[in-house]
């Protein structure tokens, strides 16, 4: 078996590395080569400054195929869709063996920054690498051959025709709506009913109309079919990914270096919020920050000192405005302390006293009470916050953020289905595109 990764094709000025994967399968189809499983999407750690969009990278198992034919065709499509020189720097490998050093070299590229030294180096170890640029897109390349899903979701990626790419992207809120309800929980994030948003298209000018996300192949094609689509798409690829899966937070974060992703874990040091509605907070004399648009600052602002709380983000570099922090991607609150008071006393009367003066005592405005009480302690109830899980607002999630409704869910592998992939180009099992 022969797995091959590839990463780093686009830019933010197009292209996707998915759709290069697209056009792979293609060659693979006509080839008569075996497809061992669905192609792997395989996001990344989102805190990587230099990442183009999601920073996803691919990989594909597959067998009886010339390996030599299969390598100059992957030269080719390097050659023909990459886009070279716009901070694009693609790669592509070919492993037959995959060992315990690329694997953990793959859970690393979840949560911290690699080395392209590193990259260069397990790249001695495939049996065939092709890059061009600086070599960073190894890094993605070999992190994606090396993965090992122990939680996944699956993605199905629909593509447009070149001429189309700078063109809106056109689905009806009702069609996406309904498909939503119809197929939940078993696809996520497809419309944000908070912000009146659908989140299935992205808005850049690179070829994926949009994407559906999901916990099977079988829901991701019923659910394409739901939408009424009137550009006419080049097809469809489903993925298996581990996006909606929290990858990159599974680590406890043991020291600040930067664009590390993960979580820590503590009490409530200190508190304030921010102009413009950013929260900032403390954890083991970690700064962290709460930032507004992923709506989690209002629930930062109800904590106070000494809640036990969980928080999952990335570590942001200093600057010379700003000090390192963790940019907060979810609160788990653990444990809530105790609010206490201390109140004037409360009357025989059922009133509550007022101060009768320095050293005078209290005195009622109800009845003709004057006299001397101890002050006493109450607990505030604490109705605004509960001891559970916060995440963003669907419009801020991230490729790798979980939604509430998959906590609990458990991955099941599928097989290759009719209908997994579907070309204008080749004939397949499952038919020609219908959507």
């Amino acid at each position: 078996m022969l797995s091959i990764g590839i990463d780093d094709t686009d830019s933010s000025e197009g292209m996707c590395t998915t759709y290069l994967v697209f056009k792979l399968i293609q060659f693979l189809i006509k080839e008569n080569a075996t497809i061992v499983d669905y192609p792997l999407l395989i996001r990344l750690n989102p805190n990587i400054p230099w990442k183009t969009r999601g920073n996803g990278a691919l990989c594909i198992r597959v067998k009886d195929i010339d390996e030599d034919r299969l390598f100059m065709h992957l030269k080719y499509l390097i050659d023909t869709y990459a886009h070279v020189g716009k901070r694009s720097n693609p790669a592509v490998v070919i492993f037959s063996a995959i060992d315990d050093e690329v694997r953990e070299f793959s859970r690393k590229a979840l949560y911290t920054l690699l080395k392209r030294s590193e990259g260069f180096r397990l790249a001695e170890k495939a049996d065939r690498v092709y890059f061009k640029g600086n070599g960073q897109g190894l890094i993605g390349a070999i992190a994606a051959v090396g993965s090992v899903l122990n939680e996944h979701t699956y993605e199905l990626l629909a593509y447009r025709y070149a001429n189309n790419c700078k063109r809106k992207r056109i689905l009806s809120k009702e069609d996406v709506i309904a498909m939503d309800k119809a197929t939940y929980p078993y696809t996520f994030n497809n419309y944000d009913y908070n912000h009146n948003r659908i989140l299935l298209t992205p808005h850049g000018k690179d070829p994926v109309f949009l994407g559906i996300r999901g916990e099977e192949p079988n829901i991701l094609i019923r659910a394409i079919k739901m939408l009424k689509i009137e550009e006419e798409l080049e097809g469809y690829t489903i993925f298996k990914s581990n996006q909606g899966t929290n990858a990159h937070l599974t680590n406890r974060i043991e020291t600040l270096k930067p664009y590390t992703s993960g979580y820590i874990e503590g009490s409530i040091e200190e508190l304030y919020a921010h102009k413009g509605g950013h929260t900032f907070f403390s954890i083991n004399g970690i700064r962290c920050a709460v930032y507004e648009p992923t709506g989690l600052s209002a629930v930062a602002q109800r904590l106070v000192k000494g809640d036990i709380v969980r928080v999952g983000g990335g570590i942001r570099k200093a600057s010379k405005n700003h000090p390192r922090v963790l940019n907060v991607e979810y609160i788990q609150v653990l444990k809530l302390t105790d609010i206490k008071l201390t109140l004037n006393p409360i009357c025989s009367c059922g009133k509550r006293l007022k101060s009768a003066g320095r050293n005078k005592g209290y005195k009622c405005e109800s009845c003709d009470f004057k006299g001397f009480k101890e002050r006493e302690e109450v607990i505030v109830k604490r109705e605004d916050i509960d001891e559970r899980l916060y995440i963003p607002t669907p419009k801020a999630h991230r490729h790798l953020t979980k939604p509430l409704q998959r906590y609990g869910l458990k991955s099941k592998d599928y097989p290759l289905i009719d209908g997994w992939y579907v070309s204008n180009h080749v004939k397949v099992a499952g038919g020609g595109f219908s959507a």
